[in-house]
């Protein structure tokens, strides 16, 4: 299975939405090999909390293989504000929502999307332990948490996949994802280029590794997510690509092989780079 996810926030986020355009990305993705995609109740609309969700059914129908990881416990509030609630209550409300959305009878990933200041850990992935006694999610993830937070989960109920933002930029998740190792789970990087934020200046901050990647007659984009991929066989990396081109351009990470001497120049360079 490629090491490769795609990512639908930004289908849903933006000031405008193109469902044409984003169904024929998600089917690029899928035809360039790609099987894990990854939604959420945030990832929605102003108007339509299940825009996301919806929108992964309808472009993988037929698809069944494709598995569709999605979040519950945070959400969108208006244009610009996101809350979180992590109780039991609404973390079984979102699952029955995500179940209706996605047309299955059990989730097949469901996510903590962020730990809830206001709610005990303990009680969150509770809920969802007991979603899954109930059948209606059949592997557990947790998102956005620390390495003892990781722990306390694990005290809880078996844990799949830690979904963490973790790029060049992210050093300091390499505990998570040591943790992650260590307990023998899967680990998926958001934002694994830096985000809206920071993806569009990193080749500035990485000459070199443009120039190497000039050399290898591969894009900067998948060059760097191999990059990410060789620091762990656990590491899935999760693309945001918008468009088809660069959904299988992304897809193709996994196929790039780094000699010793190629990872440890972009290695330098990573390992140079402020965090945001």
């Amino acid at each position: 299975m490629s090491r490769v996810a795609l990512g639908g926030s930004g289908f849903s986020i933006g000031e405008t939405q193109d469902e044409a355009a984003a169904i024929d990305t998600i089917r690029t993705a899928y035809d360039h090999g790609v099987r894990q995609f990854d939604s959420a109740r945030a990832y929605a609309t102003v108007d339509d909390p299940l825009h996301n969700e919806t929108l992964f059914r309808r472009a993988l129908a037929g698809r069944d293989d494709a598995v569709i990881g999605t979040k519950g416990g945070h959400f969108r509030v208006d244009r610009e504000t996101w809350g979180v609630d992590g109780s039991p209550s609404a973390l079984r409300r979102d699952c029955e929502n995500s179940l209706t959305a996605l047309g299955v009878d059990a989730l097949p990933l469901y996510y903590l999307h962020k730990p809830d200041p206001d709610v005990p850990l303990a009680e969150s992935v509770g809920a969802l332990h007991e979603l899954r006694t109930e059948g209606k999610i059949v592997d557990v993830g947790v998102c956005n948490v620390s390495a003892e937070q990781l722990a306390q989960a694990l005290a809880v109920t078996p844990i799949a996949v830690v979904q963490n933002k973790f790029s060049p930029y992210q050093s300091g998740e390499r505990g998570v994802l040591a943790a992650a190792e260590s307990a023998g789970l899967r680990f998926y990087a958001y934002s694994p280029l830096g985000g809206k934020k920071d993806r569009g200046r990193l080749p500035s901050l990485m000459p070199d590794t443009v120039a190497l990647a000039a050399e290898l007659d591969v894009s900067f984009q998948r060059l760097v997510l191999a990059w990410l991929l060789a620091q762990s066989s656990a590491l899935t990396v999760i693309s945001g690509a918008r468009r088809t081109v660069t959904a299988a351009d992304s897809a193709a990470a996994g196929d790039v092989v780094l000699d010793e001497g190629s990872a440890a120049r972009i290695g330098v360079e990573a390992a140079a780079l402020e965090l945001p």
